[in-house]
């Protein structure tokens, strides 16, 4: 893993911050509820609340919190940084287009921008949290004009994957 990303110019040598611990193979023509690495670092190397310098929320909250339609929600992105919306949808399910082919998503939740593009390319992995900054999901595609993302549950991300949130 590195920071910035191989896409911003990251070099291995020298913006190494962890490696690859585990993940949820995307399976195509079978049924997703997930799409989610993660990977090992060091409190040295990376810290657990968004960079403030731009406006973030702050540290997460280590509680986690159901998805519920009209719920306000916020995230912080590579791309697009801070945006906020609301949840527009739960119990999402379709097709998402990988380089791979199309993969089938089930119990995934849509949210919507208030303005501006809640989402872009370079923002998925983003936690999505409600105004308290419980955790509510994991941003991981969105439609193309930015307004509608779609998110993993941040429950099943983290039974899928064997973690919990490192918050408040």
């Amino acid at each position: 893993m590195l920071q910035p990303g191989r896409y911003d110019k990251g070099v291995a040598v020298t913006d190494h911050l962890g490696n690859l611990t585990n993940y949820v193979p995307i399976l195509f023509g079978g049924t997703n509820t997930v799409d989610a690495a993660i990977a090992s670092t060091s409190i040295d190397l990376l810290g657990n609340a968004t960079p403030l310098g731009y406006s973030g929320y702050g540290m997460p909250r280590a509680t986690t919190t159901d998805p519920s339609v009209g719920m306000s929600v916020q995230k912080f992105g590579r791309t697009t940084k801070l945006t906020k919306g609301s949840i527009y949808a739960i119990n999402w399910v379709g097709y998402i287009g990988y380089t791979g082919g199309n993969a089938y998503f089930t119990n995934q939740f849509v949210v919507r921008s208030a303005g501006a593009a809640f989402v872009k390319a370079g923002d998925s992995g983003s936690l999505v949290v409600n105004t308290n900054r419980n955790p509510v999901g994991l941003l991981f595609a969105g439609d193309t004009s930015g307004k509608y993302g779609i998110c993993n549950d941040i429950d099943l991300v983290l039974s899928q994957l064997g973690v919990t949130i490192d918050g408040e």
